[in-house]
């Protein structure tokens, strides 16, 4: 092994390590400049994007555990954006998973979300673009309704998720999560008449 092929992989071995120590240390470190004389590779000002501090997470006012057949439920979606100083957390989206018996109501939110129907529910996505972290965080707002629950209780998960480049840890910490059931509707008996007691009276005709 010549002297030139020990430089390249000492270089890209130091790389490697930076990157990991980087992704353990987190905290705001900002971005890595690879020197290409020491990595050898075409590009002149190659960056490696680092963990900024900036952390997002997401809370959810009105879920129930129970929503019954038929009713309408409003729910407020609150993002919040943390750092250790002033800062811009970038391309921020929620996207939120209603179970199969709820149903968005269109029109209902000020921010019109991307609507994806299937199977096993309705996928809302609203992208906010970049948020700064000392401006007044943008709520959602809308109206879902309780629909096709069957005879027996239904059960689901209702979970919603925010994302951002800037924060690279796992979704279970930005992550709201709720279990939902489905209420049927009362089943309506019909009503009996009421039979009315009193003396009987009968009358013979004699010819």
């Amino acid at each position: 092994m010549n002297l030139t092929t020990r430089q390249q992989k000492f270089s890209q071995s130091a790389i490697q390590l930076g990157l990991m120590l980087a992704t353990v240390m987190g905290g705001s470190i900002g971005t890595a400049q690879i020197s290409p004389a020491l990595t050898n590779y075409p590009t002149a000002n190659t960056q490696v994007a680092m963990n900024s501090g900036i952390t997002v997470a997401i809370n959810k006012i009105g879920a129930i555990d129970i929503v019954e057949d038929g009713k309408t439920y409003t729910y407020t979606l609150i993002p919040k954006i943390t750092a250790s100083k002033c800062g811009t957390a970038r391309k921020v989206t929620i996207v939120e998973t209603l179970p199969a018996f709820l149903t968005y109501q269109p029109g209902s939110s000020k921010i019109a979300p991307q609507i994806v129907n299937n199977d096993d529910g309705t996928t809302l996505t609203w992208n906010l673009g970049d948020l700064s972290t000392h401006a007044a965080m943008p709520t959602i707002t809308y109206n879902a309704i309780a629909k096709n629950c069957g005879c027996m209780m239904d059960k689901a998960v209702d979970k919603v998720v925010i994302s951002s480049t800037d924060d690279l840890r796992a979704e279970s910490v930005r992550s709201y999560q709720n279990n939902v059931s489905c209420a049927a509707p009362p089943v309506k008996r019909a009503v009996q008449p009421k039979l009315a007691y009193g003396a009987i009276s009968f009358r013979t005709k004699i010819n």
